[in-house]
């Protein structure tokens, strides 16, 4: 009798575990659009340290609203994050294509004190674009992140324009941008 309680309790476990990730994974498809509040507000305005192979561009530290009049393209990541992994060589291709239109930041959050993890993240994928360190998850906490990655679409004048949850594509990125410049 112990071994079938035993037995059940863990088979209820492991299904509750493929649920939660199967649900988590199919976030930010059509079906699961999520919307935010901020839509059409002014971002929180926020100060964060830069990554040391960006700062002779960016300085030691970046302010958002110091790029007020640029679409900033805002991306929060993490290295453990497979989404992420997937994400990050089309996130710099498409900074190439774009970067005289937008601003990409990569903000890499949840992980505090991987700056190791986070420069080997970077240097396997060759990011160019500035990257920051959330130490504190403060800012993640400010933007209602709840899963990763997530993207913001900041205006010109600091307000947000679209949020998407999910991997992005080349696709959704190209569209957004042209809405959002028009």
């Amino acid at each position: 009798m112990k071994k079938l309680l035993a037995f059940a309790i863990a088979f209820a476990a492991i299904a509750g575990i493929a649920a939660i990730s199967f649900f988590g994974l199919d976030r930010g498809s059509p079906n699961r659009d999520i919307k935010s509040n901020m839509l059409g507000k002014t971002v929180f305005d926020f100060e964060l340290p830069v990554y040391e192979r960006y700062q002779n561009e960016y300085g030691p530290s970046f302010k958002l609203s110091d790029y007020r009049g640029k679409p900033v393209i805002l991306n929060f990541w993490a290295t453990w994050c497979i989404s992420c992994l997937q994400e990050a060589p089309m996130l710099e291709s498409a900074w190439q294509h774009y970067k005289d239109k937008a601003l990409f930041v990569g903000v890499q959050t949840l992980e505090k004190g991987k700056d190791a993890a986070g420069n080997d993240f970077l240097s396997r994928f060759s990011l160019s674009f500035p990257s920051l360190k959330d130490l504190d998850n403060n800012v993640s906490i400010d933007y209602g992140i709840f899963g990763l990655p997530e993207t913001f679409f900041i205006d010109t004048e600091g307000k947000l324009f679209y949020k998407h949850a999910g991997p992005l594509t080349e696709a959704i990125i190209a569209a957004k941008l042209d809405e959002m410049l028009q």
